[in-house]
């Protein structure tokens, strides 16, 4: 993803500026990174997956479990590579929609395959990560035959290494992979402090609220996926008005968003848990219940900072998006959930995300109107 998402920046704000060589330089060296990175995770997934899964946590007929699943996942790492990096290069290319329409077939195709895999030739945990590798071969393949069909603008080219490149480029897309990072250690985080002051129902109505936030965060992530080729594209084009506009249409749109999320959330908390708890266990529908409802009021600030950290990502403010990332992959809601929960228990767990987005929500908006205001003297 940060691969992807650098690069294609880097691809639409060099083809604004009708300099089509040197965007797809990007590109080549987004494919040549993405090899070089494949081959560590390909080797650790060769031969020392029962180490990392041990590492995460894993024991027993778990961490056959888990060690089984990482295999795959590392063993199919150029797949995921290579998905990610067409998708975005797509995108930015002027063609959203068809990066749209190969998403779709990732994930109607990840479903197919998991009956498959699963039900049909019970390959365990291990055919979950098989069927998601198949499926993002199929959305390549599609993405293969569009490019050979309608002649996309980006191409491998001959290329150097060209260090510096790929430093700009790493730097545009760093915050998608550190804010990553850092939601994997803050989901660790938050499961055992719930599990230490709520046991494993704590643990199972987490699962429920971030399966549901997951899927509520795709739509948010979405509007800040979407403006970055349009912002990228104004950026190399020096057009500041609309570059501002652009950015104000989008946080518009996610605190819109956010308010129709937040009501139906607060209306149908009760029937959504159920959907998860079929044994009708009542601990868990309430605790799942109040959870969501405070869980899900980080929304209203959450698009807000998606949106700040795309757009001044794309503009050559790469540091505020890096640090923007940690502080909201982790970095301010790991320490406030050790507090809040000693405080206020598992109420306290809940309130640590609203909480957290709430204040870098307001650093935010701080550099944000910078921005606008650097942007408004020119380009």
């Amino acid at each position: 993803m940060m691969l992807g998402v650098g690069g294609g920046a880097k691809y639409a704000e060099y083809t604004a500026k009708a300099e089509q060589g040197q965007a797809n330089k990007y590109f080549t060296l987004a494919v040549k990174a993405g090899i070089v990175i494949a081959v560590p995770l390909i080797l650790f997934g060769l031969f020392f997956t029962r180490q990392i899964s041990g590492l995460l946590g894993g024991e027993g007929h778990l961490l056959d479990m888990v060690a089984s699943y990482v295999r795959v996942v590392l063993l199919g790492s150029p797949i995921m590579l290579i998905y990610f990096t067409l998708t975005s290069f797509e995108r930015n290319d002027g063609s959203p929609k068809i990066a749209m329409i190969a998403g779709v077939i990732a994930s109607v195709m990840n479903i197919v395959f998991d009956y498959i895999f699963i039900i049909a030739l019970d390959l365990g945990v291990g055919g979950v990560a098989g069927a998601t590798m198949v499926a993002m071969t199929c959305s390549i393949a599609f993405l293969l035959i569009y490019r050979a069909w309608k002649k996309a603008n980006y191409r491998l080219v001959k290329t150097g290494i060209a260090l510096k490149r790929i430093i700009g480029m790493c730097a545009v897309g760093g915050p998608t992979l550190l804010n990553t990072l850092l939601y994997s250690f803050l989901m660790i985080t938050f499961n055992l402090t719930l599990y230490r002051v709520a046991g494993n129902i704590g643990v199972a109505a987490f699962g429920i609220i971030t399966t549901l936030a997951f899927m509520v965060q795709m739509f948010f992530s979405g509007v800040g996926q979407g403006m970055q080729p349009i912002a990228s594209y104004f950026y190399g084009k020096g057009i500041s008005g609309k570059l501002r506009s652009i950015a104000n249409y989008a946080v518009v749109t996610n605190i819109i968003l956010a308010f129709v999320v937040i009501s139906l959330t607060y209306v149908f908390a009760d029937g959504l848990v159920a959907v998860f708890n079929p044994e009708q266990n009542m601990e868990l529908a309430e605790l799942a219940g109040q959870g969501l409802r405070i869980y899900f009021t980080a929304f209203l600030f959450y698009g807000i900072t998606i949106v700040t950290i795309s757009f001044l990502s794309v503009t050559s403010s790469p540091t505020f998006g890096l640090v923007a990332s940690f502080l909201q992959g982790g970095g301010i809601a790991i320490p406030l959930v050790l507090v809040l929960s000693r405080l206020f228990g598992v109420t306290g767990v809940w309130a640590t995300y609203p909480t957290a987005e709430f204040l870098l929500a307001i650093v935010s908006v701080v550099f944000l109107v910078r921005g606008h205001r650097r942007h408004g003297r020119g380009l």
